[in-house]
């Protein structure tokens, strides 16, 4: 009995172990993405974006209406 309890605690030491360093790898790994949101009329009132079709780009200076924001995964 005293060995198996001995074998189980090594063995939850190894896989506690393991599983910081996935954590540590995972923390590094992280990725930076940059987003772009573009503001759209809705030009039939149905509270959902048709695009393409009758819900088009608000613009300004002939250009679409857009934000960037970067965002960590």
């Amino acid at each position: 009995m005293h060995q198996m309890m001995r074998q189980q605690t090594q063995d939850y030491a190894k896989m506690r172990a393991l599983m910081q360093q996935m954590q540590s790898q995972r923390q590094h790994q992280r990725t930076q993405q940059t987003l772009t949101a573009m503001l759209h009329t809705d030009a039939n009132d149905n509270r959902r974006l048709d695009y393409p079709g009758v819900d088009r780009p608000y613009q300004r200076d002939g250009q679409p209406v857009t934000a960037n924001a970067r965002i960590t995964l």
